[in-house]
């Protein structure tokens, strides 16, 4: 199974910020995304403009914006 979950390093150790439903000692493959600060909030300013954008000519469904949401952690 595969997905995104946020995590920061501290001293040494990459710790979750959730809750993660795995037993203790089992290995998993981690992705280093590096990202500068802001640009996570840049992203998520021009999504919520191109969302704004499409509200005005049609609608967006729910499952449409996790659809967007999802692909953008994806690339």
């Amino acid at each position: 199974m595969q997905r995104t979950i946020k995590a920061k390093y501290i001293q040494g150790h990459i710790v979750p910020s959730e809750e993660l439903d795995m037993k203790e000692g089992e290995e998993v493959l981690v992705l280093v995304e590096e990202r500068t600060h802001g640009s996570v909030e840049a992203e998520d300013a021009a999504l919520a403009l191109a969302i704004a954008e499409g509200l005005k000519t049609e609608s967006v469904g729910k499952q449409q914006v996790i659809a967007i949401l999802q692909s953008r952690d994806e690339a």
